[in-house]
């Protein structure tokens, strides 16, 4: 049984483990997204429910406040399965690079929802690859919108000519920063994180370099393994970073063939 709530957020995630603790399973996957989901994890580890974590597992402490990160074993030490966030950033900025032509300039980094710390960790693993190559970066705020990051990513280049290369840290940023380079015929390469449909055309075109994968499929699926080998098998379940997959030209086919079948 799989249960997620209408819009993203902690808050719409506890009924819904609560409610699954209540039926009694098993085993439940949940997604860490903050400490706020520490009772029920709890809780259910407290009913004999075997729990492992997928897609978030957000223990640090945020904004400096000692009571807010998870530092409880019971919690921090369960299999988890989705992306590092940070090495996966890292990793992608390091493949980044040799496509920026421009040996000095601005690095743009967009994020289409700010204040949420994996983003936080995609920025700072994509600083920590291409400060040392040489480039400086700015931060631009922007929103899940495409239609208004469109005109804000638009803005921000007519605004400021030193900018060499545009990072999102998602596709509500990255697709419509190709959707301007390409209307307007600009030499700016683009790298993002995630891929969808859109992305993929814009790899095709040339505009997207290169772009992690989260592999979402493979989130759930490994989830649901790692919880049969733990109640059926009596094996230990593993961590598995399913997010250090970079597309690009060369790979982009075999990705496509992956989300065209509803597993991208």
């Amino acid at each position: 049984m799989y249960s997620a709530p209408g819009i993203h957020s902690s808050a719409g995630s506890i009924p819904l483990i609560q409610s699954a603790i209540a039926a009694k399973p098993a085993g439940i996957a949940i997604n860490y997204t903050d400490k706020s989901i520490f009772k029920p994890t709890i809780a259910a580890l407290n009913a004999g429910i075997k729990v492992t974590l997928f897609n978030n597992n957000r223990f640090e402490v945020v904004g400096g406040k000692t009571d807010t990160g998870t530092t409880d074993p019971r919690i921090t030490s369960l299999a988890y399965v989705g992306e590092d966030s940070l090495a996966n950033a890292k990793k992608l900025g390091t493949a980044f690079v040799p496509f920026i032509k421009k040996k000095t300039g601005t690095v743009l980094i967009v994020d289409p929802v700010p204040g949420v710390e994996v983003l936080a960790l995609r920025r700072q693993g994509i600083e920590s690859a291409v400060k040392p190559a040489g480039y400086k970066t700015a931060y631009l705020p922007a929103a899940l919108d495409e239609g208004t990051n469109l005109a804000t990513i638009g803005a921000y280049l007519q605004a400021h000519s030193d900018v060499v290369a545009v990072v999102g840290l998602g596709d509500p940023t990255a697709n419509p920063a190709c959707t301007y380079i390409e209307k307007n015929k600009l030499s700016i390469p683009v790298a993002a994180f995630d891929v969808d449909a859109e992305a993929i055309q814009h790899i095709h075109r040339g505009c997207l370099k290169a772009a992690t994968d989260q592999q979402p499929y493979l989130q759930g699926y490994l989830s649901a393994a790692n919880l049969s080998f733990i109640i059926k098998d009596h094996l230990f379940p593993l961590t598995m970073n399913t997010g250090s997959y970079i597309a690009t030209s060369k790979n982009v086919g075999e990705i496509e063939k992956a989300v065209a079948a509803g597993k991208g």
